[in-house]
């Protein structure tokens, strides 16, 4: 688990690093979803299926090295979906340090089934993240598999890791969790800020 920790601490030091040294981009180290748009076209695998429990079909992308050396199942943030930049973390790990990485579009959003942007229970997705956890571990048995997530997709990961019918696996990965907002862990007015919120009602 600390040697995929520091792998993806690494990818994210390297592209800051070259991102705050372009003199393309004046706006300094600083992440940014259009700096993202911007950034290098990268290999988008094609969308594969998988079924739910209760029938609904499971979207997600497989990102296989030559050589598999671990399995992460990673989570999107709240609002995307699995095409929505984290090929790059895909393509990054899995070409450099040879790491499966599968990115599966939560139930409702992307392309998976489900009502748009909701879904019937917490259990439901905690029992999606199940499914595909089961099926990683039964197509590579002898590789260890790590669950993560971004955002509120990391959020979900962590609130999966105390659910009490979780299916284990080797560890957690968690990058820039959405820890809710009892946590007192948001930035303030941030130089790029993830979205902005519509709060009048026409």
């Amino acid at each position: 688990m600390k040697t995929l920790i520091l792998i993806i601490s690494t990818l994210f030091l390297i592209s800051c690093a070259s991102s705050s040294s372009s003199k393309e981009n004046p706006k300094g180290p600083s992440f940014s979803y259009e700096e993202l748009e911007s950034a290098e076209k990268v290999h988008l695998p094609s969308l594969q299926y998988i079924e739910a429990s209760d029938n609904i079909r499971l979207a997600y992308r497989e990102y296989i090295p030559k050589q598999i050396m671990a399995v992460l199942i990673f989570y999107h943030g709240g609002g995307t979906y699995s095409a929505g930049g984290y090929q790059h973390i895909g393509n990054g790990l899995s070409n450099r340090f040879d790491i499966l990485v599968i990115t599966p579009d939560i139930r409702g959003h992307g392309d998976s089934g489900g009502e748009r942007g909701d879904t019937p229970s917490p259990e439901q997705v905690f029992d999606d993240i199940g499914v595909f956890i089961r099926y990683m571990k039964a197509k590579y048995p002898q590789k260890p598999v790590f669950l993560g997530g971004h955002s509120s997709g990391g959020g979900t990961i962590l609130n999966y890791s105390s659910f009490k019918k979780r299916k284990k696996v080797r560890g957690y990965l968690f990058v820039s969790p959405h820890l809710g907002f009892r946590s007192k862990t948001e930035i303030e007015n941030p130089a790029n800020p993830f979205t902005t919120v519509k709060t009048d009602l026409l």
